[in-house]
């Protein structure tokens, strides 16, 4: 997600240059979910990177009020190999 992303075509009057005002600041918004196998979702934003902090986080959330065990799919960001989350996971069994 971005706040200064924009796409296709504007309009003008005839021999004058559109112009889209924007502030030039620039947000872009992280979000890191999961969803189960019958479709429930569970999510959080970050306004900074995505570290291994932040997805160490977000497993907590997802083991909160479960005695189940939970099977993660991840991809290779390297939040998801990194040390602290090795030791985390290998921690919470």
């Amino acid at each position: 997600m971005r706040s200064d992303y924009h796409s296709g075509t504007t309009w003008a009057p005839a021999g004058r240059t559109p112009i889209v005002r924007t502030t030039g600041a620039h947000h872009r918004p992280n979000t890191l979910s999961a969803v189960t196998a019958t479709g429930q979702t569970r999510f959080m934003t970050r306004t900074r990177g995505v570290n291994a902090a932040a997805f160490i986080e977000l497993c907590k959330r997802l083991l909160a009020g479960t005695d189940k065990p939970i099977h993660l799919v991840v991809d290779r960001h390297p939040a998801h190999h990194a040390k602290i989350t090795t030791r985390y996971v290998e921690t919470h069994q």
